[in-house]
């Protein structure tokens, strides 16, 4: 968790956004990736087809429920109070990580792939489904991290600080004074020439 931890602080200084929107964005990835591996299945595409719609309405539920979580959290935290739903939520969220991480060392290694295709087809796409395992696995650990408010993301905050700069730059720069000989010049041509 140290470095889920880590990783939520690094997307959350970068992006701005919350722990809930990268769980969120691995979510919306996983369910394509996840479909790939079946379209090489025995079953052909439509298996494909079958299971990307099945992978993708259960990321659309787990998407709802990471926001309703995340809310919860805020106003708990806000509270100075602990969520006992969330509580749970994150337990269940130790126990479901774990269970897709085996099934992406499943697919990754190759002892679901199929043996009527070709060797580099079949790899590929068992390859693609374990990443997918693998980012919904780490969703789960993601929603157990730290929260952290939103803020502005990196390029705002960059920008913002540069014109801060330049600004102090100028308010600070001594306005140059002209020289003694122009001084003097200059009141000769004021006053007109001298009768």
């Amino acid at each position: 968790m140290k470095g889920v931890n880590a990783g939520v602080r690094a997307w959350n200084w970068s992006t701005g956004r919350t722990k809930a929107d990268l769980a969120n964005t691995m979510l919306t990835v996983a369910p394509v990736l996840e479909s790939v591996g079946w379209v090489n299945s025995s079953f052909g595409p439509a298996a494909g087809a079958m299971v990307g719609g099945l992978c993708l309405t259960a990321s659309h539920l787990a998407q709802i429920h990471n926001k309703e979580i995340e809310a919860k959290e805020v106003r708990a935290i806000n509270g100075s109070l602990i969520n006992m739903e969330v509580e749970r939520y994150k337990y269940y969220a130790s126990l479901m990580a774990p269970v897709w991480g085996f099934n992406a060392a499943l697919w990754g290694f190759g002892f679901m792939s199929h043996p009527h295709h070709s060797m580099l087809q079949t790899r590929a796409t068992d390859y693609c489904t374990a990443v997918g395992n693998g980012l919904r696995g780490v969703s789960y650990y993601v929603m157990r991290a730290d929260y952290l408010p939103p803020r502005k993301n990196a390029l705002a905050r960059g920008w913002n600080n540069s014109k801060e700069f330049l600004r102090s730059l100028n308010s600070s720069l001594p306005v140059p004074e002209p020289a003694f000989g122009l001084i003097a010049l200059r009141g000769a041509v004021s006053s007109g020439p001298e009768r």
